[in-house]
């Protein structure tokens, strides 16, 4: 066998061909494994450690690593040899229990001690062209591939817009297989394999912002007379009328009356916002935790013109993944947005079928590899199938409503605080408000769960679409009455 070495790159004799080689890394556990080549001189797939290749360096053949957990040494076990020889270099990434989503060529330089690395793949893709030959007449792989090939060929990580399609087409592929068949064990390497290869980009386009900053100032405060500081949020939704939490009132002595709305209150110093009085307590739902105020005078003589009424997005309920974003007044202060919140889990769901797959989801989502999951699947899906049967009713037809605890409510994971009760819940497409912010919800999610078991821990938002329901039955010229628009 020709020796094979990795690439030592610190200002060494070593060629190597990577592009953006260090530009995705993931996360994965501190061990990782290089298999020997499987004849002399030929090329083999090696994976690359994450970090800065340029500052990493060894001479010697590969055939695993393991990580200390200081971070600051990568042992290096030498195949070929009966004794335990192993190298420990200095490194100077900051972390090394991760691997870069992709793999590569490494090749022998002839009469070099030097291993060239090219054409950089990622690993899913690898994988999917690997085992796409066997599956591609099976039903439940055609969704998956039609996706897949959406991705550009030399891509080292998967598009941003692609990522819900595909874990979606992949969790469908998990669930319409066979329990612990080959074809359900492929598709569980490829749900891991696809959720290290996204750039986690986060970034929102500009032009959100600029149409949600109006949006944004329909959010005011709560704030009891005489209290130093807001203690609940709510949105204006009409022609003087503010939808609220009707708890933000459970322990003020004399209710709603009591306390002001204050608009714009941006700065604790500078821009103390608009004050206006509660004149009304127009209606107070017995089942939902909503209610509806009537605005009174400003009281703060700034001749403050009230923002527009924000929308109301009754419809479509949004799917899982659907962006959102809160504007409040967490813990009494000044207004604050929360970005980059999702849908966990909808109001509305399909059918039987899309209740599997939430429950594949979050037991795929407690476990950060196909080992792992597969170990400890078969003891946590029941528990999981528990708590979402529970959770979500039957509603018309085959469909089905998230109610847990028996409310109904949309599951969300926007980073809100105590004051934020009240809130607007903003859908980031269209700026309307789909929901009011409740609260969290905690519950054991069924039972003795590990700790990544996140999915009975949500924010409770109030779908829009049922206090709708609930006015228009109720009150049913509100809209009217106070000029309540809807997309």
């Amino acid at each position: 066998m020709g020796k094979f070495s990795f690439v030592r790159l610190a200002g060494l004799n070593v060629l190597c061909v990577v592009a953006a080689a260090h530009a995705q890394p993931a996360t994965v556990g501190t061990n990782a494994s290089f298999p020997a080549p499987s004849k002399s001189g030929s090329p083999v797939i090696l994976h690359a450690p994450k970090g800065d290749l340029g500052k990493m360096g060894a001479s010697m053949d590969i055939e695993q690593f393991t990580v200390d957990r200081s971070g600051k040494t990568v042992s290096f076990q030498l195949p070929n040899t009966n004794s335990t020889q192993v190298e420990q270099i200095k490194v100077a990434p900051t972390s090394l229990e991760s691997n870069v989503p992709y793999r590569m060529h490494a090749e022998k330089v002839p009469n070099q001690d030097v291993v060239r690395l090219t054409d950089p793949r990622m690993e899913f893709l690898v994988k999917w062209n690997g085992a796409k030959d066997r599956v591609l007449t099976d039903q439940k792989f055609t969704a998956l591939n039609a996706v897949v090939n959406k991705i550009p060929p030399k891509a080292l990580s998967i598009p941003a817009d692609l990522r819900q399609e595909i874990q979606s087409s992949t969790v469908s592929a998990i669930v319409d297989s066979t329990p612990n068949s080959p074809e359900q064990s492929l598709a569980v390497e490829l749900y891991y394999l696809q959720e290290k290869s996204y750039t986690g980009d986060q970034q929102i386009p500009y032009s959100v912002f600029e149409k949600a900053g109006p949006t944004c100032l329909t959010a005011c405060a709560i704030w009891a007379k005489g209290s130093p500081n807001p203690h609940g949020s709510g949105v204006l939704i009409g022609e003087k009328l503010v939808l609220t939490c009707a708890h933000n009132f459970a322990q003020i002595q004399g209710g709603a009356l009591q306390c002001d709305a204050v608009f714009n209150f941006k700065d604790e110093v500078q821009n103390r916002g608009a004050t206006f009085t509660i004149a009304q307590e127009f209606y107070k739902s017995n089942t939902l935790d909503f209610c509806l105020l009537k605005l009174g005078d400003e009281v703060t003589n700034t001749n403050f013109q009230l923002p527009v009424a924000a929308k109301l997005g009754t419809r479509p309920e949004l799917a899982r993944n659907e962006g959102i974003y809160v504007a409040g007044h967490p813990q009494g202060r000044p207004l604050s947005v929360a970005l980059n919140g999702q849908v966990v889990y909808p109001f509305w769901i399909e059918n039987d079928q899309s209740m599997k797959k939430l429950v594949q989801w979050a037991v795929l989502r407690m476990f950060s590899s196909q080992a792992e999951y597969e170990a400890n699947r078969d003891n946590f899906l029941p528990l999981v199938t528990q708590f979402f049967t529970g959770s979500y009713k039957p509603d018309i037809g085959s469909s089905f409503r998230f109610r847990p605890l028996g409310f109904p409510a949309i599951g969300a994971d926007p980073d809100t605080k105590q004051g934020d009760s009240g809130s607007p819940v903003f859908d980031i497409k269209r700026n309307s408000v789909i929901g009011l912010l409740r609260g969290a919800l905690n519950s054991d999610g069924g039972g003795d769960l590990p700790g990544g078991a996140n999915h009975a821990y949500f924010e409770l938002v109030i779908p829009i679409s049922e206090i709708v329901r609930e006015l228009n039955d109720k009150k049913p010229t509100w809209k009217t009455d106070f000029n309540v628009q809807s997309l």
